[in-house]
């Protein structure tokens, strides 16, 4: 069985990034997904499947993080 490649550190960077910055992607973007690479917003849609295959066309690697903007507050 192959070992899962590991996960480069410019996902974790920019991962972080977006969720530290995540109250303003609150106003830009409600609900919607958005796409970050390199400390941005490289992509934003309401359709995930649309803002995966347009982030790879801007972001050459494969690691993208991907996160939903909640547009509303919810408890779970």
């Amino acid at each position: 069985m192959k070992e899962p490649k590991p996960v480069p550190k410019e996902y974790f960077e920019d991962f972080d990034w977006a969720y530290e910055h995540y109250s303003e992607w609150t106003k830009k973007y409600p609900g919607k997904w958005i796409a970050v690479a390199d400390k941005k917003v490289v992509v934003a849609s309401k359709d995930l499947g649309e803002v995966e295959e347009k982030a790879h066309k801007i972001v050459d690697r494969e690691d993208i993080p991907y996160i939903f903007v909640e547009d509303e507050i919810h408890v779970y």
